[in-house]
């Protein structure tokens, strides 16, 4: 069966199958941006803290008490001196470069997903060099008017705290269940051309507050039996010494890319499984369905 045709009647399945298919065109792709993520990371903090990566090393290999709070206080006169001397700039610039970074690669992935979906493979080259085209600043776009969305929510469900500090957790709540019927907008940017005011119109329509609601659910039970899985790794690898840490590494290699792969494939999901499109060994055309 077609994989859009499987996000129309199997879901799970779908997400599923067309992961696996992601797996590995995404495997190299995940280790290089992992990596870069972590050196601007990196680059960030040291300029803020004003320390080299030798150094860091040493502060947070651990210590006495004393050490440790000693290194902590250490590490909050630099942030405090550094941001009086320009650090902020820093700090500002940093976040551009990330709201460019992050809208790139959900372009780019989707790119991969559409490849695969299409052509049952990708060339990860190829899909590279057409990923930077107008679908990442309408992607910056996107994610502005979310973030800015975000805030306003915050700020309201912080004014409900003068009320009942229950209210402001209930705030929280529909905050995220509300900004989940958005989790539509960029598929529908990449996969659908869409702007952003259609590309949000298009996932408010789709993913309505019962869709959202379930989709909240799962995230938490994923999260937590996610979580639960890198305590047991974790447990296992402490107990196998210089060897666990290897397995370690390598495991958390494999859960990265697999991630990414699943993330991925969900977010094409969420764009076909509502879409009226037309695909191979169909002879009909699949409507919006009134299921999850």
């Amino acid at each position: 069966m077609n994989t859009i045709e499987l996000f129309k009647n199997d879901l799970w399945n779908g997400i599923w199958q067309h992961a696996k298919r992601l797996f590995k065109p995404l495997s190299l792709f995940v280790l290089a941006y992992t990596i870069i993520l972590v050196g601007l990371v990196f680059f960030m903090m040291s300029k803020l803290i004003g320390i080299g990566f030798s150094e860091y090393m040493q502060m947070s290999s651990g210590g006495d008490l004393q050490d440790i709070l000693d290194r902590s206080a250490e590490m909050n006169d630099n942030i405090a001196q550094n941001m009086a001397n320009g650090g902020f700039l820093i700090v500002i610039v940093f976040l551009l470069v990330i709201w460019a970074f992050a809208s790139w690669i959900y372009n780019f992935l989707l790119m991969v997903s559409h490849e695969v979906l299409e052509n049952g493979s990708a060339s990860i080259g190829n899909v590279f060099a057409k990923s930077f085209n107008k679908k990442v600043l309408l992607t910056m776009g996107f994610l502005l008017m979310i973030f800015v969305m975000y805030l306003v929510g915050i700020l309201l469900s912080t004014a409900l705290a003068a009320v009942h500090p229950i209210l402001m957790f209930l705030g929280i709540i529909v905050l995220f269940v509300f900004l989940t019927r958005f989790l539509g907008g960029i598929p529908a940017i990449v996969h659908g051309d869409m702007g952003v005011m259609d590309s949000i119109n298009y996932s408010f329509r789709n993913i309505d507050w019962v869709r959202a609601i379930k989709i909240v659910l799962i995230l938490i039970a994923f999260f937590i039996v996610y979580i639960l899985f890198l305590l047991l790794m974790g447990s296992i690898t402490n107990l196998m010494g210089s060897a666990g840490s290897v397995l370690g590494v390598l495991v958390s290699i494999f859960v990265a890319i697999l991630m990414a792969a699943l993330s991925t494939s969900a977010l094409s999901a969420t764009f076909y499984r509502y879409a009226e499109v037309e695909y191979e060994d169909s002879e009909t055309k699949h409507l919006i369905d009134d299921n999850f």
